[in-house]
């Protein structure tokens, strides 16, 4: 995390670089680093150099929370709404988690979107796990709503009831610690819910790491494509101009000919009337 009292300057340089296009994160981060040691901002520099370059699919995220945040609003709402509702329990809290679910796939159905515009597409299924994982982890959320998320985290969970307990990017707190089921009947259709939930990600895992076995091979498959149209750009090249010397040297022979049968044609008009 940056040191939220960091100057102005630096604040919005940093955004710059997580805001841009994601493969010239690094180069952006360097320049700034580099600019800073250069106004004598060591320790401005050292902490710009030590930004990690985002996953692909964390990048997505924040770059659709800064172009708009009413989604990630909205998620943030629905878990209030069912933090609040835990302690009633029964059909609240079952209409309160929905809720949750839809924002979830709101939020990541718009970053699905955002990903094909950005030519980083990104299927919804996995966003919907991300984002999921995201919730049930108080740093990476805090994070994702500063528009800097890195990474979606591994073991993160989904138990954003008890998880969330942090401040957003200002020291206010963003939810208030959720009271303790008073009933078994209540822990219990909770823990359904969290159950039913975990393995949806589970299997959402699955399907995001085949798909991302398949991007990698995609990726290789294309490379292996364009350098073989590189080469192929080449051979034409050179093959060009092999054809348009001989095509000069075919130009010249032509002239050779008419020359060599004007002479010819002469020699005989000489001897046939000497």
């Amino acid at each position: 995390m940056i040191d939220e009292s960091a100057a102005p300057e630096l604040e919005t340089g940093i955004l710059t670089i997580y805001r841009g296009p994601l493969e010239e994160f690094v180069s952006r981060r360097d320049a700034l680093a580099k600019q800073l040691r250069a106004n004598k901002r060591r320790e401005d520099a050292d902490q710009v150099k030590a930004l990690r370059k985002p996953s692909r699919t964390a990048w997505v995220l924040d770059y659709v929370v800064v172009e708009d945040a009413a989604p990630l609003e909205r998620l943030a709402a629905a878990i209030t709404s069912a933090q609040q509702a835990q302690s009633r329990g029964g059909a609240d809290l079952r209409t309160a988690l929905e809720s949750v679910r839809t924002a979830v796939r709101d939020l990541a159905h718009a970053a699905a979107r955002a990903s094909i515009r950005i030519g980083h597409p990104i299927e919804s299924t996995v966003l919907v796990a991300a984002v999921n994982a995201v919730i049930g982890d108080a740093t990476a959320f805090a994070d994702l709503r500063a528009g800097r998320l890195v990474e979606i985290p591994e073991g993160g969970g989904l138990d954003f009831l008890t998880a969330i307990t942090v401040a957003n990017t200002s020291a206010a707190p963003m939810f208030e610690p959720p009271t303790p089921p008073t009933h078994d009947a209540e822990q219990t259709a909770l823990r359904a819910d969290l159950k039913r939930v975990e393995a949806a990600l589970a299997e959402a895992r699955q399907r995001s790491q085949a798909a991302e076995r398949a991007v990698r091979d995609a990726q290789a498959k294309h490379d292996a494509a364009e350098e073989l149209l590189q080469r192929a750009k080449e051979e034409s090249t050179t093959r060009r101009g092999e054809l348009d010397r001989a095509r000069q040297h075919e130009k010249a022979a032509v002239a050779d000919v008419q020359e060599a049968h004007q002479a010819v044609t002469g020699l005989r008009g000489r001897i046939q009337n000497p």
